[in-house]
């Protein structure tokens, strides 16, 4: 187990001289309401290390700022992100915060905790409470310049709150709603000095859901620490513990003879007296800035994370016709995690005049090392033991009969990455590029696997970059062309199979257009972009001697997105489409070419409206349109496009205390929001009904 103490090691951080000191300084401890970190003249730092804002980044982001979301009623991070351009998202039992973007799903998208990441999305996804966050930054294309391998389609930031300077303020917020729903937040931040400022915050939820006997009970803490240390010196510490139980995981409803049955909808075949599914996540993070001279800069970070798993599920679940009709559940699954993860990073910022080009530069430094371990049986039962079975319109609890947990997947990964990036700055002209290089070693071990694994070792060193071109034609617009590029095991690095031992990382390459344009209260971004990754497993069972690295994955498309606000309306839209295929890609033993990917719609589109028509009472609504996408790699079965409509009041009874009510699906939308493909099963996530739900907000 990895200790706490290794923090005291220390890191130590930041500034960035001229421009970027501002950044740095918000990172550590908010002064004042600051700009909106949803403009385009709002620093950008999921994107770079240099300090830019969104307008300057040669590359596509959204923000979204979390101090409204009460209109929204998002219960977790990824529900949160609802309403970002291309951006798809589950919150399946296991694996509460996945996406699909420009046509990849799921660990080709790096989830970040303050720009920090840990191995593996699906393993590391959580259910965390918005209420206790400011922001969450999206970041769309190829990521691994900044973050490593991981990042090859694009990276999702989520930051939390920060500590304040001045009188203390007071926030909560109360929820109750359909679905047995009950949430209450209780923020606090303010100085304790006149430099140094503190932020605590917490919540609690319960809340069920449509599907029968699920429940996710969650507690969630933040706390930190920071501001200056005289005029150069800046520093933050932070802590964040979340603890989540749920009943009864919903992992999915089965497919019925190759077709989506109404009769599977709000049923739950993962029953059992003996379920559990327990989560504990602990971070741990120092961060100090120093400024040495008006042109040099530091930052420094160390970090540690701690997350435990204890589950007993049923999953992957197979139709069996007959008299009766029945649902067999083909994985029996106890398994416990134990991921440790600790890191630092260091960063050194020059600016500098080189006569009328504005140089900038970043070189970082950083390590991580994770050990993880998860005792684990899956797959059938014990010998001599069947599978569970339910009634497919009645299921009845199973028991849960398995072996005890053997060491069937053990992980040492150590990381260590360099990373150069540039801009130089010619008038209304700049080029921005980078260079990281990273080098990765890890030891894979299978001590009682069956049959037994003997240990064997990984090594990668990935070469990421990219290179861009901005053109600012006013103060307000700017054109970009950026080629980047991105690494990625073909399984998770914790997970990898010894079959897989040999491969290389696979590539991903993307180019990208765009224009963005901020004038008044408008904003317009426009990109066009190809994505390609190879390096893909691609053994072919009918052609045996096709190498076994030459599947593709391609994607294509263009993201149109547009904002006004106004003093009475404030409106917003945007649209994503995609063109996303395999090439000569081995799925699992079957060979696929030229179908889609799973979980990958062509068309994403998502309107909101906002109206204020007398100073108390605000009116809105929200609409999202995903289209059809396929269920499987198979693509044998696609799941309907579908249209969701939400809606909100806000009455705000005070300037310090507001109520909203709101539904959620106000036209009571059947839908599919995700699919797996696990144990050979293709299992469906159907999204929530029309619920309502009320809240009361407050600031002191």
């Amino acid at each position: 187990m990895l200790e706490a103490p290794i923090l005291a090691s220390g890191l130590f951080a930041v500034s960035t001289a001229a421009a970027a000191q501002d950044r740095y300084l918000d990172e550590i401890v908010v002064t004042a309401a600051g700009i909106d970190p949803e403009r385009l003249d709002a620093p950008a730092p999921v994107a770079s290390g240099l300090g830019l804002t969104a307008l300057e980044t040669p590359a596509s982001l959204d923000v979204v700022d979390l101090a409204d979301q009460a209109r929204r009623g998002a219960r977790t991070l990824a529900e949160a992100t609802r309403g970002v351009t291309g951006l798809t998202f589950t919150t399946r039992a296991g694996a509460p915060g996945v996406f699909a973007s420009r046509g990849f799903t799921e660990n080709a998208l790096v989830t970040l905790y303050d720009g920090l990441r840990v191995q593996s999305a699906t393993i590391s996804a959580r259910p965390y409470d918005p209420f206790n966050f400011e922001r969450i930054e999206v970041l769309r294309g190829p990521a691994s310049l900044v973050y490593g391998e991981g990042a090859t389609a694009g990276a999702v930031n989520y930051v939390r709150r920060k500590p304040r300077l001045g009188p203390l303020q007071v926030e909560g917020l109360a929820e109750i709603g359909e679905q047995d729903r009950l949430h209450a937040g209780l923020a606090l931040a303010g100085g304790i000095t006149e430099t140094i400022g503190v932020s605590l915050s917490g919540s609690y939820q319960d809340y069920g859901s449509f599907i029968e006997s699920t429940d996710t009970e969650t507690g969630h803490v933040v706390a930190s620490l920071g501001g200056q240390i005289g005029p150069e010196t800046g520093f933050l510490v932070e802590a964040d513990y979340l603890t989540t139980r749920t009943d009864d995981p919903y992992f999915g409803s089965p497919v019925i003879a190759g077709r989506i049955d109404a009769r599977v909808f709000r049923r739950n075949y993962n029953q059992s007296p003996d379920n559990r599914m327990a989560d504990d996540v602990l971070w741990l993070r120092a961060l100090v800035t120093h400024t040495f001279s008006d042109v040099l800069d530091y930052r420094g970070q160390a970090y540690f994370y701690e997350a435990d798993r204890d589950w007993r599920v049923f999953y992957a679940f197979s139709y069996v016709p007959g008299t009766p009709e029945q649902i067999e559940a083909r994985n029996v699954e106890t398994l416990a995690y134990d991921h440790g993860l600790w890191g630092t990073r260091h960063d050194l910022k020059l600016t500098a005049d080189l006569g009328r080009v504005e140089s900038r530069t970043v070189l970082s430094f950083d390590h991580s090392d994770t050990d993880f371990s998860s005792p684990r049986r899956d797959g059938a039962p014990s010998t001599g033991v069947p599978r569970p079975r339910f009634d497919v319109d009645a299921p009845q609890p199973a028991p849960f009969l398995q072996g005890p947990r053997l060491r069937q997947r053990e992980a040492d990964i150590a990381q260590t990455g360099v990373s150069l990036e540039q801009r130089l700055a010619l008038g209304r002209l700049s080029f921005i590029g980078g260079v990281r290089v990273t080098w990765i070693d890890g030891t894979i071990a299978r001590p009682e696997a069956i049959p037994a694994v003997a240990p064997f070792d990984v090594r990668y060193n990935p070469i990421d970059w990219r290179t861009a071109l901005v053109f600012q034609p006013t103060p307000h617009s700017s054109l970009y062309a950026t080629v980047t590029s991105g690494a990625e095991p073909v399984e998770s690095l914790l997970l990898l199979p010894l079959a897989q031992a040999d491969f290389r990382l696979s590539k991903s390459t993307g180019y990208e257009i765009g224009y963005k344009l901020e004038a008044g209260g408008f904003e317009l971004t426009a990109a066009g972009y190809i994505l390609n990754k190879d390096r893909l497993p691609s053994v072919n069972p009918a052609d045996p001697n096709l190498p076994p690295q030459v599947g593709e994955q391609r994607a294509k498309g263009f993201e149109l997105s547009g904002r006004y606000r106004g003093r009475i309306v404030s409106l917003g839209a945007n649209l994503a489409y995609v063109d996303a295929e395999f090439r000569e890609f081995n799925d699992f033993g079957a060979f696929r070419d030229g179908v889609r990917p799973a979980n990958v719609p062509e068309w994403v589109m998502n309107a909101e409206a906002e109206i204020r028509p007398i100073e108390p009472v605000s009116i809105g609504a929200f609409l999202q349109h995903v289209s059809s996408r396929p269920s499987s790699n198979a693509n044998t079965l696609f799941l309907p496009g579908y249209t969701t409509v939400d809606a909100f009041v806000e009455w705000r009874v005070s300037p310090r205390v507001r109520l909203i009510g709101r539904a959620v699906n106000l036209l009571d939308e059947r839908y599919v929001e995700w699919a797996t493909q696990t144990f050979g099963q293709n299992n469906l996530y159907f999204g929530s009904p029309r619920r309502f739900e009320t809240s009361v907000g407050f600031r002191f």
